[in-house]
């Protein structure tokens, strides 16, 4: 399994103004979905996120993007969206 700290420091690689988010602040930004279904949706991007035995979530500094770090690679990403 790969360590958050390396899975970190390939997001930071890859994608140098990320924001590392706790599990805690993504949940937060599920529930501020403005109805029902964008908090679904953000609900479910999240949940795919289990599938891999270890993930980092981050959040680019100035934008809007979300998203998780599965691997080292550079496309092993995922991004989560929502409107803000």
């Amino acid at each position: 399994m790969i360590s958050k700290k390396k899975l970190w420091q390939a997001q930071l690689i890859f994608w140098p103004d990320s924001v590392r988010l706790t599990v805690n602040e993504v949940f937060e930004w599920c529930k501020a979905g403005t109805n029902t279904a964008e908090k679904m949706s953000r609900y479910m991007q999240m949940s795919s996120a289990l599938r891999s035995p270890n993930v980092v979530f981050y959040r680019i500094e100035g934008t809007e993007y979300r998203g998780f770090r599965y691997g080292l690679d550079g496309a092993e990403y995922a991004s989560m969206y929502g409107r803000e």
